[in-house]
C-alpha cells in the first residue's frame, strides 16, 4: 500500500512528486533535479487521454518506486515528510525547443517549429481536477518561447488566471505580445540570458552578433516593467574582468536591478566534458567577483541553485516557488534561499587535455584557417562536416575508433586508427563524432599532450542548424 492512500503516512517525497510538471514536446516530466534521472511520464498530446488521469497515476507510480528504492536514491531534495496530495506549484513550458539563438550550453535550437503543441487544453484538464495551486508559478522556456505559435494565447490565458509567470527569453527580437501582457500584469517576470560583457564573447557563447540589439531590447522591456532580471551563465570563455565588469555596467545603464549568476548544466552533473564546461575554481571565483561587482553597483545578485549541487552542507533550491512578501505581494523565491558555496565543491580534477567547443561553424573555420586539420570521426556526421569544410580548410587526415573503417578511403584520404594521434604535431583536431567524451577520455588516458590546446568540437545540433539554414561560406 502506498502512502497516497494514507494521509498520515510519512514517505520520502519532494516537490517534484506531485508539486511540479514540465510540459515537453513529447512527454511530461516531474523534476529538474541535477542529481538523478528526471522522472518522465509518456504522454501523447494528439491522443485522447486526459492529462489529469495520466499525471495522478504517474505520481503514484513514481512515489511507489521511490519508497522501494528504485529511483531518486541519491537525490538531496528527497525528504521524509507527511504525504500530501498532488498540488502543482510549478509548471514549466518547454514544448517548442526551436530557438533563434545557439548558446554553447544548450542544444534546443534545431527543432521543427511544426512540433509545437498548444498546452491550453491539457492545462485546463489539470485545473478541472483542481490539481493546480492558485499560486502556481508558470515558467516559459524552450527554446525561445516568444517565437512559438501558441505563446500569445497561452501567456494571455495564464495571465488572466492570476498565476505568477516568468518568461525566459534571449531578447534577440522584441515581443510586442509580451510587452502588452507585462503592461497589464505585475505578476509577469522576464529573465534574459546575456552571458557576456563584450560583443566578441557574446558571439562566442551565443553564436550570433546581436549583442547591441539584445541590450536595446532589454532597455525597452525595462521601460515596461521592473520585474526583469538579466542572467549570466558562467563558463571558461566569459570569466575575464572585461566581461564581468562590462556586463554589470551594461546592466546599470539599462536600469537593471537584479541579475542571476548561474553555471552550465554539464559543469555540475558529474559528466566530465573535458574543459569547456568543467566546474573550475576560476569559474567559482568569477561568480564571486560578479556578485561583488553587482553589490558595488547596487544590483541584487541571485545565485542559481546549480552551484550547490553535490554540496551536502546546504539545501538545493531553484528559485521556482512563489512566496508572499511583507506587503502581501507575490514573488519568486528570495536571495536568502541560497548562496555561493563557501568552498570549491566539484569532486573531479580538471582533465589535463581539454577541447574548445564552438557553436558557430564559420568562427571555427576562421580558427582553422591556414592550419593542418585532422577529423576524428569517419561516420555519417564526420562525412557531412568534411563535405562542408573541405573547400575552406586544409584537411589532411581522418581518424576513427572503429577498426572496420581503418584503411577505407575518404576522397584522397585514408581512415586511420587512433594510434596515429601520438605522432601528430602541429595539427588541429576536430572531433566529428557524437562520442566526444569517449574520444577525450582516450586522449587523456594516452596522455597525448601534443594535442593540448589543439582540439575542437562542434555539436551535431549546431551543424544541423547550419545545414537547415543552407548557410554557405563566402
Amino acid at each position: 500500500m502506498i502512502a497516497g492512500n494514507d494521509s498520515c503516512s510519512e514517505i520520502y517525497q519532494c516537490y517534484a512528486m506531485g508539486g511540479r510538471i514540465n510540459f515537453q514536446s513529447q512527454n511530461i516530466s516531474l523534476c529538474h533535479s541535477l542529481e538523478c534521472v528526471d522522472p518522465v511520464i509518456e504522454f501523447d498530446y494528439s491522443g485522447k487521454e486526459n492529462l489529469a488521469d495520466v499525471y495522478e497515476a504517474g505520481v503514484k507510480s513514481i512515489i511507489k518506486d521511490v519508497q522501494s528504492g528504485k529511483r531518486c536514491s541519491g537525490c538531496s531534495m528527497k525528504k521524509k515528510m507527511q504525504y500530501m496530495p498532488p498540488s502543482i506549484k510549478v509548471i514549466t513550458l518547454n514544448i517548442n525547443t526551436q530557438c533563434n539563438c545557439r548558446c554553447l550550453y544548450c542544444c534546443s535550437h534545431t527543432a521543427d517549429v511544426n512540433r509545437s503543441v498548444n498546452i491550453l487544453p491539457f492545462l485546463k484538464q489539470l485545473e478541472a481536477r483542481k490539481l493546480v495551486d492558485r499560486d502556481c508559478f508558470f515558467d516559459f522556456g524552450g527554446g525561445e518561447p516568444t517565437i512559438d505559435a501558441s505563446f500569445g494565447q497561452v501567456l494571455s490565458y495564464v495571465s488572466r488566471q492570476n498565476y505568477v509567470i516568468r518568461v525566459n527569453t534571449n531578447a534577440l527580437w522584441y515581443s510586442e505580445i509580451l510587452e502588452k501582457e507585462i503592461l497589464e500584469n505585475d505578476d509577469i517576470n522576464i529573465r534574459i540570458s546575456v552571458d557576456a560583457g563584450i560583443p566578441e564573447t557574446y558571439l562566442r557563447i551565443k553564436g550570433n552578433k546581436q549583442f547591441d540589439m539584445v541590450w536595446k531590447n532589454i532597455k525597452k522591456y525595462r521601460e515596461c516593467t521592473k520585474n526583469i532580471a538579466v542572467k549570466y551563465v558562467i563558463c571558461k570563455y566569459n570569466i575575464s574582468p572585461e566581461n564581468l565588469e562590462g556586463f554589470v555596467r551594461l546592466c546599470k545603464n539599462a536600469n537593471i536591478d537584479k541579475i542571476y549568476i548561474d553555471i552550465d548544466h554539464d559543469a555540475y552533473t558529474g559528466q566530465d566534458k573535458y574543459g569547456w564546461s568543467d566546474y573550475l575554481e576560476s569559474m567559482l571565483k568569477a561568480a564571486y567577483t560578479l556578485e561583488s561587482l553587482a553589490e558595488i553597483y547596487g544590483i541584487e545578485a541571485l545565485i542559481g541553485y546549480v552551484w550547490t549541487a553535490g554540496d551536502k552542507e546546504q539545501d538545493t533550491y531553484d528559485y521556482n516557488y512563489v512566496f508572499r512578501n511583507a506587503d502581501g505581494g507575490r514573488e519568486v523565491s528570495s536571495k536568502e534561499m541560497i548562496k555561493l558555496p563557501a568552498k570549491f565543491v566539484r569532486p573531479k580534477e580538471k582533465a589535463p587535455i581539454t577541447y574548445d567547443k564552438y557553436n558557430n561553424i564559420d568562427e571555427l573555420r576562421k580558427r582553422l584557417k591556414d592550419k593542418k586539420v585532422f577529423l576524428y570521426g569517419a561516420g555519417y556526421f564526420g562525412t557531412r562536416v568534411y563535405n562542408l569544410l573541405k573547400n575552406h580548410v586544409n584537411i589532411i587526415g581522418v581518424i576513427d575508433s572503429d577498426s572496420n573503417l581503418w584503411g577505407t578511403r575518404w576522397d584522397a584520404l585514408t581512415v586511420e586508427g587512433p594510434d596515429v594521434l601520438k605522432n601528430l604535431y602541429d595539427i588541429e583536431l576536430v572531433i566529428t563524432s557524437g562520442s566526444c567524451n569517449d574520444i577525450m577520455s582516450l586522449i587523456n588516458q594516452k596522455q597525448l599532450i601534443n594535442l593540448k590546446n589543439h582540439i575542437f568540437y562542434l555539436t551535431r545540433a549546431d551543424f544541423d542548424y547550419y545545414e537547415k539554414k543552407n548557410i554557405i561560406f563566402i
